[in-house]
């Protein structure tokens, strides 16, 4: 049978086989005599075992015992068999919040989050209106479950007595985006290793297992500015070098970091924003340009640091999206999200942030291919380094 794949890092030669989930046993049945020569993976977003040649015993007829999961009908069935699978969980998960929905409605829903003591708030607000928030255990060592309870499937507090008076202010949109946000940081806090010593384990294993890629962008990739030439080469050709399946890997984690210092952005913004006009609204800060976002915030925004990395990270997931449609791969569904969400894209967002910061812009995608745009060309030529220290210098004001 024909190796036409060579995986990058031991440039052996490999096939993949495509069995149903039902033929999983009878596959590995057949390759008992030498496992190792079968490896699991989902690289290109399908499941399917690697076949390694220089792995088969020269004894072994392996187009007799694999020949039938590596043709093109046996690649179609198993993606049958996948989306089958994938309809069903979709359709099961939308009857559990179509059914969570009709036993608890937006009208008993409530969302405090745990900063400027909220949450202590909402619970001092329960226990006024007579009702319980937490379950209480009776001296028969029987439990009374809470009135007003937090429920995981609908990731909010929920009151299972009614609405309650008295709790309106953790039902309004600013009280639910200020909880969504929070619910970002802290889920990107849970993905974080949870200690320095567990991370340098898990990189010295990547390392060990000639995964340098994932190894060196454990917490998203950083692309080095532009005046670091050498560091940037060494990144893009990284980049280049690295493995469909680890460019995907990596890519998730570089969009969810991204994502929170967004979301923190934006939680920071809104409460300074608030705190100078409480008459505005979370729709309304969300229409604003940028400039103005940060006007109507008195510029309190991320920290130094914070900015860095999320432009760090924001030009890293553009530079693993432009190697994966270069190698034919289709756009993620969460790049895909980003694109046509409440957000302008990030490179639109980019150029206005540095006009009205006071720095040349750099030129849309449009203008860089010599197409018209309505956005005045950047500065092309101008040092990444008086860009990015003209960005922190304005952000302090």
């Amino acid at each position: 049978m024909d190796f036409p794949n060579v995986e990058q890092e031991t440039e052996n030669r490999y096939a993949r086989l495509w069995p149903l989930v039902s033929q999983n046993e009878e596959l590995k049945a057949a390759a008992a005599v030498a496992p190792e020569m079968l490896k699991f993976s989902r690289e290109g977003g399908q499941a399917h075992y690697k076949l390694y040649e220089n792995r088969i015993p020269p004894s072994f007829n392996a187009d007799a015992a694999f020949g039938a999961y590596a043709t093109e009908d046996a690649r179609a069935a198993s993606a049958a068999e996948g989306e089958a699978k994938r309809n069903a969980k979709v359709g099961i998960e939308r009857a559990q919040r179509a059914s969570a929905d009709k036993a608890y409605p937006e009208e008993v829903r409530y969302y405090p989050a745990i900063a400027e003591g909220n949450r202590e708030r909402f619970h001092e607000a329960v226990k006024a209106a007579g009702l319980t928030s937490k379950a209480v255990k009776n001296a028969d060592d029987s439990v009374t479950p809470a009135d007003v309870a937090y429920m995981p499937s609908i990731k909010a507090f929920v009151s299972k007595v009614g609405p309650v008076p008295g709790l309106a202010e953790w039902q309004s949109p600013e009280a639910k985006a200020m909880w969504e946000a929070e619910g970002e940081r802290l889920a990107a806090k849970q993905r974080e290793p949870l200690s320095r010593g567990a991370e340098a384990t898990e990189i010295v294993k990547l390392r060990g297992e000639g995964k340098h890629f994932l190894a060196d962008n454990l917490k998203g990739l950083l692309m080095p500015p532009s005046r670091n030439v050498a560091e940037r080469d060494a990144v893009k050709e990284s980049i280049g070098q690295a493995s469909i399946e680890d460019l995907k890997t990596v890519q998730q984690t570089t969009q969810a970091e991204h994502k929170a210092l967004v979301s923190k952005q934006f939680a920071i913004q809104i409460k300074a924003a608030q705190a100078k006009d409480p008459s505005l609204t979370v729709d309304a800060f969300k229409a604003m340009p940028d400039a103005k976002r940060r006007d109507a915030a008195g510029y309190n925004e991320l920290t130094n640091e914070d900015f860095t990395r999320k432009i760090g990270l924001q030009y890293g997931l553009k530079a693993i999206n432009d190697e994966l449609k270069a190698r034919g791969e289709h756009m993620s569904v969460e790049e895909a999200r980003e694109k046509k969400g409440r957000n302008a894209p990030e490179a639109e967002k980019k150029s206005v942030d540095e006009k009205d910061k006071g720095m040349k812009a750099k030129p849309a995608p449009e203008q860089a291919a010599g197409k018209p745009s309505n956005a005045r060309a950047g500065n092309k030529g101008a040092a990444h380094a008086t860009a990015l220290a003209a960005t922190l210098s304005n952000r302090g004001r």
